[in-house]
């Protein structure tokens, strides 16, 4: 990846407004992976911007090997949409917005973790205050993990629907949203489970003539799923 002119130190790289030159095959695999991912906790500086480099570099490298007709592109990093993925053949311009998948209140949840004795255990379903007391415990029965897990991927659907979001990409852009997974509930969902609650949600979308196209989902290790809305609404 290059093309980029400005001059700040490689940890901000994905930070600020700037352009980058993506590039396929096997040399845009390696120059993805040569750039830096850390996400530090929050209470030691971490910003948005952080977990958006974590998932559109994961992104771009799912896309370079599965749909390489897409490179080489021009990623811009702007705001309302994060990112525009602009095809050099002049094919296709993607307009992507991030967010994370979880609620507010286990986000606390793994704030907390993060503070604490690494060697402390934190009991599962745990719920946290925003003093840091521990408030209570989340039952599982039945396929409650999976229904949080689909109800919070729906909810971070939801939240990027409003034009405000992609006020400054043409209106004929393809709209992506790449989620990075945060749901309590992930670690009891496998990735077959997901893929197919994402298939479930796309059809529910294509019905009510969404405008979002594609969602994308960051997992783990960098792991992405992809789903096209568009195809379902064919």
């Amino acid at each position: 990846m290059s093309g980029t002119t400005l001059p700040f130190r490689r940890e901000w790289m994905l930070s600020l407004r700037s352009t980058y030159r993506v590039v396929g095959g096997e040399e845009g695999v390696s120059a993805l992976q040569a750039f830096p991912r850390e996400v530090p906790d929050r209470q030691c500086g971490r910003e948005n911007w952080h977990r958006e480099r974590v998932g559109i570099l994961a992104l771009l490298e799912h896309l370079v090997i599965h749909q390489p007709s897409l490179f080489p592109a021009m990623l811009v990093r702007q705001q309302a949409p994060d990112f525009l993925l602009c095809s050099e053949s002049g094919a296709l311009t993607v307009a992507i917005e991030h967010t994370e998948v979880g609620a507010e209140d286990f986000q606390r949840t793994l704030d907390h973790e993060a503070c604490s004795d690494p060697s402390a255990i934190t009991p599962i379903g745990a719920r946290y205050g925003a003093n840091g007391e521990m408030t209570g415990l989340r039952e599982w029965n039945g396929d409650a993990a999976e229904r949080l897990w689909q109800s919070d991927v729906q909810d971070a659907l939801m939240r990027k629907r409003p034009q405000k979001f992609w006020r400054n990409a043409d209106a004929s852009c393809p709209r992506w949203i790449l989620a990075y997974d945060n749901s309590e509930g992930s670690i009891f969902v496998s990735d077959d489970t997901a893929l197919c609650t994402l298939r479930q949600i796309a059809e529910l979308s294509a019905s009510r003539s969404d405008q979002i196209s594609a969602l994308a989902m960051v997992r783990g290790a960098q792991r992405v799923l992809v789903e096209h809305i568009a195809d379902r609404a064919r």
